[in-house]
């Protein structure tokens, strides 16, 4: 399989069936010709989050890059350049992804409650999921720094029971 692009989807699942990762994925997609894969797992025993973000190049595909975020849960990728990681600490992270390495160039403090989506609105905003916390919220991207713009309760169950928000996108 010589490009990603090119390959259909039974050719993709039989390659990644071969394909043994160090954490559970969670989320992929496309950028350029190799695909970002978001893992997360948790350590019970620990009560550790781990995973991140890691990069599969075709021919044969392959791990070539990962980058450790305390959990990677989603990632979205903007054709012009653009990756957002939605942690499993609840961080924002931007990731650089061009080239051989993947590096963190910005990251929100950690809310402590499971990001579940991230996803690109325009090229300088992002909207987030906030798994457990039952929250959705918006976040500008200015200068490589990130800062929350917005938040509010997406739902609300009946009184003492939690609510969970597992994915937001944009309209």
């Amino acid at each position: 399989m010589a490009s990603l692009a090119a390959a259909t989807d039974a050719q993709i699942a039989r390659a990644a069936d071969a394909i043994t990762l160090a954490r559970q994925p969670c989320d992929v997609v496309w950028r350029g010709d190799a695909l970002l894969v978001a893992t997360y797992d948790y350590v019970e025993a620990e009560g550790t989050r781990v995973g991140g973000l890691c990069r599969l190049r075709a021919g044969p595909l392959r791990e070539t890059a990962s980058l450790e975020l305390n959990g990677g849960y989603a990632v979205a990728s903007r054709k012009d350049g653009g990756v957002a990681v939605a942690t499993a600490d609840g961080r924002v992270v931007l990731v650089e992804a061009d080239g051989d390495a993947l590096a963190a160039i910005a990251a929100s403090a950690p809310k402590h409650n499971l990001f579940t989506s991230v996803e690109w609105l325009d090229a300088t905003s992002l909207v987030v999921a906030e798994g457990d916390g039952g929250r959705v919220s918006t976040w500008a991207v200015a200068g490589g720094e990130l800062s929350e713009t917005r938040c509010w309760d997406a739902h609300a169950y009946a009184p003492g029971c939690p609510a969970e928000v597992w994915c937001a996108t944009r309209d």
